[in-house]
């Protein structure tokens, strides 16, 4: 893929006032050769679109800032096939606003925002195709919803991240689904993650961290066979030491070993999460 970028930024209003603008046009050719035991295939094809964005934010105090953008996009088709062919690019326009809060000495930051994703020319990948190469044509959606992001240090060596997103996504092309409601996407999904660094003591450089994320449910497919996928929540934790050049962690997912299942386009194919697993990692800089 090759294209052509512009970027400026400018910053006025006593430097309160910051502006973004990017502009880009790219040009996509693709030849793929995929081969099984019973066939091959081949896909080949070219693709060509604008993309640009434009954005600003403002700072109102020193500890609030609100902002706003809008991009238009043209997204380049990945390696997969719609009947055989390569899929046309995707389109998008997004448009965001939003507001950042800063707390407790600016240590702590908040983020709220409200979006409107509009997408054409969707592909989604089918998951009963093993190699990943077989794409569904969804046509038209559109995400609107609001995202809340919390994180910073509350105290000396206590961290926390927190996230909630809450999102409606609706088909707008009738022409390729029936029915307004989007499937195998949760409306709403939140994660949090808080960590404490021992300060000062003989443990100086121990980490402690816990966390949990979830989702709620979901619908799968739009026919007479759809079903709800039921939500999870699931805990996560961590300890890790580092002194000096060495550092050791052990990240534990799914910790108390709760059985869910993943949201899924279809009601034929609905996938288990991962149950509890372990990853030790030492690291050590010479």
């Amino acid at each position: 893929m090759q294209g052509i970028y512009f970027i400026d930024k400018l910053d006025t209003f006593d430097d309160r006032l910051h502006i973004l603008g990017s502009y880009r046009y790219d040009w996509q050719a693709i030849n793929s050769v995929t081969r099984t035991p019973l066939e091959t295939n081949r896909v080949s094809g070219r693709n060509e679109g604008e993309s640009w964005v434009a954005g600003a934010a403002f700072d109102v105090t020193p500890w609030m800032t609100v902002y706003g953008n809008r991009s238009v996009g043209f997204v380049p088709s990945v390696l997969g096939t719609v009947a055989g062919a390569l899929p046309a690019p995707e389109g998008r326009d997004l448009a965001e606003v939003g507001a950042r809060y800063f707390l407790f000495d600016k240590r702590l930051s908040l983020t709220t925002s409200l979006f409107d994703l509009a997408r054409t020319n969707v592909t989604i990948t089918d998951p009963r195709d093993p190699t990943g190469q077989t794409r569904i044509l969804v046509g038209g959606l559109r995400s609107r919803g609001t995202e809340f992001e919390l994180q910073g240090e509350i105290l000396p060596g206590l961290n926390v991240i927190a996230s909630l997103a809450i999102q409606n996504i609706a088909v707008t092309d009738r022409a390729t689904e029936e029915g307004g409601e989007f499937f195998g996407v949760p409306k709403k999904t939140a994660s949090l993650w808080v960590t404490y660094a021992l300060q000062s003591t003989p443990f100086a450089g121990l980490t402690f961290g816990v966390g949990a994320r979830g989702n709620s449910r979901s619908r799968t497919g739009n026919g007479p066979d759809s079903v709800y996928v039921p939500g999870y929540v699931v805990a996560d934790a961590m300890v890790a030491y580092q002194r000096d050049n060495l550092s050791v962690s052990l990240n534990v997912q799914n910790i108390l070993n709760e059985y869910s299942l993943s949201p899924s386009y279809f009601s034929d194919y609905i996938g288990i999460n991962q149950g509890r697993s372990a990853v030790l990692q030492a690291d050590y800089r010479f």
